[in-house]
């Protein structure tokens, strides 16, 4: 049975699921086949792409996601995530070059074996990227978010502290380059699916203080 055909579970949002099926297919190709699904992955398909990577706020595309997303799976060394999310970027249209941009900042804040873990499993896509040259130089706005991710998915108890400071210092950079506040929320959001709330809280924590007016602009709604 056709995908436009199935009966959706009871509570599902038909409008959500299927802003979250078109969403699936702009950044894998095809729509999510549901032919053997279970309630969970109507919700996934209905709450992930519906409703997080569906969301332009701050001006974030499609292709933003997927090297915040690239990146959460490559620090937390999640193998099997990680080649379903570099499908996605390929398809969208990251380089190999980009790839290997977002696995050099990997290297950087998580540590040379995540860079090298991130390598290998790249390389075994069935069509693997092409790294013919030197790592492409990502925009502000995308070297941002990857590192406000990444600080934020690899902090413990033991080093919050000195990834608090490591934050602070990038998210002030990052409003000397005309970051938005928004763009922030954005990858806390994008976060929380990915590598948990507690990790979104811990992004969002320097933010708070930094960004403070828009802060206070968005509790006021």
């Amino acid at each position: 049975m056709s995908n436009e055909r199935r009966k959706l579970p009871a509570g599902t949002d038909p409008l959500r699921y299927r802003l979250g099926q078109q969403t699936y297919r702009k950044a894998y190709g095809h729509e999510r086949d549901m032919s053997e699904a279970l309630e969970f992955d109507y919700l996934s398909v209905e709450h992930v792409y519906g409703r997080i990577w569906s969301r332009t706020r701050g001006g974030i595309s499609l292709k933003d996601r997927s090297f915040m997303t690239v990146a959460i799976n490559a620090a937390l060394r999640r193998d099997h995530e990680l080649l379903i999310h570099l499908r996605a970027a390929k398809y969208q249209g990251l380089t190999g070059e980009e790839i290997l941009g977002i696995f050099l900042i990997v290297g950087e804040l998580a540590g040379p074996q995540a860079f090298d873990h991130a390598m290998r499993v790249a390389k075994t896509l069935r069509e693997p990227f092409p790294m013919r040259g030197l790592a492409a130089r990502l925009t502000p706005a995308q070297d941002r978010l990857v590192r406000l991710v990444i600080l934020a998915s690899v902090a413990t108890e033991e080093d919050t502290a000195r990834h608090h400071e490591l934050r602070k210092r990038e998210l002030r950079t990052s409003a000397a380059r005309s970051a938005y506040f928004d763009q922030v929320v954005e990858a806390a959001i994008h976060l929380a699916h990915y590598a948990g709330w507690p990790a979104a809280h811990i992004g969002l924590r320097p933010a708070r203080s930094i960004f403070r007016k828009e802060y206070m602009r968005a509790l006021k709604g």
